[in-house]
């Protein structure tokens, strides 16, 4: 019976904690359904009294108020200046800007900012007949009282509306003259903004459930795991009596792993240190098993990691720290290190330690360090290594099996010699139809939606190399196999496996390792929806500034001085700057979703690049840039395409070839068909160009290289990703060649077939 309680109680607790989850999420989605709604209101009138400001009340008195109006200078003014404010106002939710006055006892129209061909169009006189009530009450207030008011939601012949009411104020005698009023789309400006502003808690709120949910499944599994991890120790126990060789092996696939592992007893004395450790710290192995290294690094370094190790020894507690490291040529090094305390079967405790160099980068990447976790955890009792060398292949298959993630090692004939368990469970195969079986029959690699051909195949490439070849998400690899008919995400990890009975590159087998990242390119998608949203809030208040800014810099009212001038224009251009940002994430996200590239027109390229090339003159001319191009004097051609994604291709490696060309630069452009029928279209500059140590991620979002940062420091690191997925999306390819120093060429590809 107590047994019974202990297993109901846990529900109950995450039954509480997913109810207090949703009540928060409720009541923090009605507030920002209210705050957003009364910015949206505040704003909205704000604006409609600045346009009705910005009137010259002199010219509106002198208004007949009749059709005879339309002939006059002063309403053609108005009208032209209501025009124009109308045009650049449509973007933020604006359909009609109109002065209306009280004449007669009827609510007459005065000027009209429609276009006198549109049907909608009011001339002056026009008396307003079909206005709604809430519209009448607040003309009234404006007309009598001079209060500005927003009128209830209302449906009329030309759609759902809100209307800004504002007077029109003699600026002599401060009377109302006018009233000034601004119709605004109901639907997409009003409720559209205030439910965006709800789905940033409603997504939390669904986050944090699914995260409660996921992390009481997660302890669960964490229970039997353990449980099985005891068993199986129980049973390493048992079998400790074979033969040297299995050790050996064993020590092969540490020394494999890429990243740096450790294991330290209760003295803090290292017992295990693979290779990729000593090549960081740049000290034999010899000189760190059994020693504590603090002769090696400096006091603070070793004071600090003993503190951190005594903590991790004492709790049990596992630790993950940002640290500094003294390495090889007393080089300072930026580190993530991951330490887990471990008791083996007869208690002896040890530290189990996984670092992660992330100098040049410093993301710490849970998942690579869940690659190992499980193997380290086995390979610490190290009270029984001694005895373990004569194991056999039993202690050996037992800890690579027990590995978190999929394991295959293929000779250089692609035939599968082993697999483990999570591999088979990846694959969805028994290790019947896999051992002996050649790779390239057992599954299909994809790469961005096409299937590699083998010649194309990671493996291949760490074959002729004999080096190691890590993959990562944002490569976009996935499989398919016969049992398992749905592509599933993964990422490789691929080490040549030497012995000293084939130690030549040609008999080398070839380690994988192979990781589900299926909820890894789930979270990515989660992180583009929140960029997406992120982006789309910001525009509306920017706009709001950059139109201000311009009203300004117009001077309209009032003069200003030398430095009023150039605090508004850095202010006008840094909303220019923050514009183009917010438009490139929009538009990598619009990618990435699908919903771009269906305007499929024919497209002249030549067209295409000549008006570029005009835009970006006065740029080329600021950088004394030159410009070439013989594909220019050659036949047009025409692509099926839609025209703006390919100007936003080209605009942006022209850009980036501009801006980090050296003076009196050139740049080369042209485009021609290719072997397979496509279209090759390159830049080419003789700039600073790319890094080596930088050229494998070039074009990942926010990376920039480090001279590219000196050069312009003011750079987003978006350019060349939004390039990437919109070429991509189009079913070409994107590449470059670059020499540091020397310049760069970057080259895309344009499918003839792209109907």
């Amino acid at each position: 019976m107590k047994s019974f309680f202990l297993k109901i109680s846990k529900y109950i607790y995450l039954f509480l904690a997913m109810f207090i989850v949703l009540w928060g999420g409720v009541y923090f989605t009605n507030i920002a359904g209210n705050h957003e709604e009364f910015n949206t209101r505040t704003n909205i009138l704000a604006l409609t009294e600045s346009i009705s400001k910005s009137i010259d009340s002199d010219k509106f008195k002198i208004l007949a108020q009749n059709p005879t109006d339309v002939n006059s200078i002063e309403y053609q003014s108005i009208r032209g200046e209501m025009l124009g404010i109308g045009e650049s106002t449509q973007n933020i939710g604006i359909r009609w800007i109109y002065t209306t006055v009280l004449k007669d006892g009827n609510i007459e129209f005065s000027v009209d900012s429609i276009p006198n061909v549109s049907p909608d169009y009011s001339p002056p006189g026009d008396v307003y007949t079909d206005a709604s009530p809430s519209f009448i009450k607040g003309f009234y207030n404006a007309w009598k009282s001079g209060v500005s008011s927003i009128t209830d939601p209302y449906t009329d012949q030309w759609g759902n509306f809100i209307t800004t009411i504002v007077p029109i104020i003699d600026k002599t005698t401060g009377t109302t003259i006018g009233v000034m009023s601004s119709d605004i789309n109901y639907q997409t400006f009003y409720l559209d903004k205030i439910n965006d502003a709800k789905k940033r808690p409603i997504s939390a709120t669904l986050f944090f459930e699914l995260l409660i949910l996921i992390i009481f499944i997660y302890s669960n599994f964490l229970i039997k795991r353990g449980d099985e991890l005891l068993s199986k120790n129980i049973l390493l126990e048992e079998t400790e009596r074979k033969n040297l060789e299995a050790s050996n092996y064993l020590n092969n696939i540490i020394n494999s792993i890429a990243d740096p592992i450790f294991v330290k007893d209760d003295k803090l004395r290292f017992v295990i240190a693979n290779d990729a450790l000593c090549e960081m710290l740049g000290i034999p192995r010899e000189k760190i098993l059994g020693f504590t290294l603090n002769e090696n690094l400096p006091k603070y370094q070793t004071d600090h990691f003993t503190e951190i190790d005594n903590i991790v020894l004492s709790t049990g507690e596992e630790n993950i720290s940002e640290e500094v490291l003294t390495g090889k040529d007393n080089k300072i090094l930026e580190i993530v290190t991951k330490k887990t305390r471990y008791v083996d079967s007869i208690g002896n405790k040890f530290i189990v330690g996984d670092i992660r160099d992330v100098t040049e980068n410093k993301k710490l990447s849970a998942s690579v360090i869940e690659e190992k976790e499980a193997l380290l955890k086995l390979m610490t009792d190290w009270s029984k290594t001694k005895e373990s060398l004569k194991t056999g292949e039993l202690r050996t298959n037992t800890i690579i099996t027990s590995m978190g993630e999929g394991l295959i090692i293929i000779d250089k004939n692609y035939t599968v010699v082993f697999v483990n368990p999570k591999a088979l469970e990846i694959m969805a195969y028994e290790e019947r139809d896999v051992i002996g079986q050649n790779l390239h029959s057992i599954l299909k690699i994809i790469k961005n939606k096409t299937e590699l051909p083998d010649k194309n195949w990671p493996m291949e490439k760490s074959f002729i190399s004999g080096d190691m070849v890590n993959t990562s998400i944002e490569d976009d690899f996935s499989i398919i196999t016969n049992k398992q008919k749905s592509n599933i995400a993964v990422t490789f990890s691929i080490s040549p496996l030497k012995s000293e009975a084939t130690a030549s590159d040609d008999n080398a087998n070839l380690l994988i390792v192979i990781r589900n990242a299926n909820k890894d390119r789930e979270l990515d998608r989660v992180k583009s929806g929140f960029i997406s949203v992120a982006s789309h809030q910001l525009r509306t208040p920017l706009t709001s500034v950059r139109w201000y800014a311009e009203v300004l810099l117009s001077q309209k009212y009032g003069v200003l001085d030398k430095l009023q001038l150039d605090l508004v224009k850095e202010i006008h251009e840094g909303t220019d700057r923050l514009s183009k940002i917010i438009n490139m994430l929009l538009g990598i996200s619009r990618i990435e979703s699908g919903k771009t590239g269906k305007n499929k027109i024919p497209t002249d390229i030549s067209l295409a690049t000549r008006n570029i090339i005009k835009e970006l003159s006065n740029l080329m001319e600021q950088r004394k840039v030159t410009f070439s191009s013989k594909s220019l004097e050659s036949p047009s051609i025409t692509v099926m395409l839609d025209p703006l994604l390919l100007k936003q291709v080209i605009t942006n490696l022209f850009e980036n070839a501009i801006h980090y060309s050296n003076d009196k630069g050139n740049i080369e452009v042209e485009w021609q068909t290719d072997s397979e029928n496509n279209i090759l279209y390159s830049v080419k500059d003789n700039g600073i160009g790319i890094p080596l140590s930088a050229q494998d991620k070039i074009f990942s979002k926010f990376f920039r290289a480090d001279n590219a940062v000196l050069k312009i420091p003011d750079g987003t690191g978006l350019g060349l990703a939004f390039v990437k997925d919109v070429v991509i999306s189009w079913g070409g390819t994107v590449w470059f060649e670059s020499k540091e120093g020397k310049g760069t060429i970057f080259y895309f590809t344009i499918p003839t077939t792209n109907k």
